[in-house]
């Protein structure tokens, strides 16, 4: 995977070499982006959805791509995902994690977000890619995904904010995590009233 985030001169090269080497590898792996505003859930939704997935079909591989905010002021990254998804459940040879820094771009994903995906597809049943962190900009996950989630956790804001967000428009399927939460049901239907428009 090094070889498609690489950014020295000789990479394209040796990238269409990597592909060409697995040109009989079917890619018909389905691409799942999981976008969602910062703190509803995202990784610990992926995670138990790849342990539950593993579990439930043996022959089943999955990858997870992560991509991480970047600061404006160090340009470096956390890369933490992997801490939220349960990794000790997750410790099987058919799943791959893969953090990679978004370099401060604008869309919620990184530079080699596609050729990281490109070759992961190449080698994994389902590819989940998991944004910055949704906003106003970052929507390019809709043209790297086959389909996109949505996740929201309660009081994540009115109809008026998911508009002004414009979160609304991207995905296909809409979770609304932490359904425990008393406050659930407001948010549930706050943003039913919303899709028709």
């Amino acid at each position: 995977v090094s070889v498609s985030q690489a950014r020295r001169a000789s990479a394209p090269a040796e990238r269409e070499l990597v592909m060409a080497s697995l040109a009989e590898q079917l890619d018909d792996a389905f691409v799942l982006g999981i976008t969602g505003t910062p703190g509803s859930g995202k990784s610990s939704l992926i995670g138990r959805l790849a342990v539950d997935m593993l579990r439930a079909d043996p022959d089943v591989s999955i990858a997870v791509l992560a991509v991480d905010p970047s600061s404006h002021l160090s340009g470096g990254a956390l890369l933490g995902d992997r801490t939220r998804l349960g990794a000790a459940e997750l410790d099987d040879d058919r799943f791959y994690f893969r953090s990679e820094a978004s370099d401060t771009e604008l869309g919620g994903l990184s530079p080699s977000s596609f050729q990281v995906c490109r070759l992961l597809t190449r080698l994994y049943d389902l590819v989940i890619v998991e944004t910055v962190g949704i906003g106003q900009s970052e929507g390019d996950v809709r043209h790297l995904a086959d389909s996109v989630f949505l996740v929201m956790s309660p009081l994540g804001g009115d109809d008026v904010q998911f508009f002004k967000a414009g979160i609304i428009e991207i995905p296909e399927v809409f979770v609304l995590n932490k359904s425990d939460e008393p406050s659930s049901d407001k948010t549930f239907h706050q943003l039913k009233s919303s899709l028709w428009l």
